[in-house]
């Protein structure tokens, strides 16, 4: 059977969120009244072979750690909260976050003929696949932040102070939870002949 792209980020980013613990995919309705600001940008590659733009790939790809990457998934997570006060209690309320997700790909600058586009068409598809995924983990990150955080009370705490140290503690929670799905994955598709590996042997060969 034929999966479209969207449909294999779906089951892969699917497999992924049913490891996660089973408190962390809370069926709260205000975890998903959000969306994300997705961009996409590109660098350049030249080559006239699938060796010559992995070559360009390695010199010009976006670094991660102390490695050029092929691609790479940046976010930011932003959040409104209001602490309100209800008698001697804290009361968390009006979270919404403001989630942005960027994804940095490879482009070739020059166009490609024949049997070398249609290679490098399955590669970059299948990269695409692959930083979605990682998009995926941080949609589910934040929605695990928002369905342990949403309207949150503590009692005894007029000030706040300790409704938004368990605010802390929650998000730093899921955000363990989150990188150990994300760390995974990335071990699951970047070992010797995972899917990573495949595609650029698809590209070289």
């Amino acid at each position: 059977m034929t999966r479209t792209l969207p449909s294999l980020v779906a089951a892969l980013a699917a497999l992924l969120v049913l490891s996660l613990p089973k408190e962390s995919l809370s069926k709260d309705a205000a975890a998903r009244d959000w969306t994300a600001t997705v961009k996409t940008v590109h660098y350049g590659i030249d080559g006239g072979d699938g060796l010559a733009l992995y070559r360009s790939i390695g010199e010009n790809g976006p670094t991660v750690g102390i490695r050029r990457a092929i691609a790479r998934t940046d976010w930011e997570l932003l959040w409104h909260r209001d602490y309100v006060r209800q008698g001697n209690a804290c009361r968390l309320t009006g979270v919404r976050p403001f989630l942005t997700i960027t994804y940095t790909l490879p482009r070739p600058r020059a166009p490609l003929d024949g049997a070398l586009a249609a290679r490098w068409q399955t590669f970059i598809d299948g990269i695409v696949v692959h930083e979605k995924v990682h998009g995926a983990l941080i949609r589910q990150l934040t929605d695990d932040i928002l369905a342990k955080t949403a309207e949150l009370v503590v009692e005894n705490d007029p000030g706040c102070e300790r409704t938004r140290a368990e605010v802390q503690r929650r998000a730093l929670a899921a955000h363990a939870r989150y990188k150990d799905a994300n760390r995974r994955f990335e071990a699951s598709e970047m070992a010797e002949g995972g899917n990573i590996h495949r595609l650029i042997l698809g590209l070289v060969r």
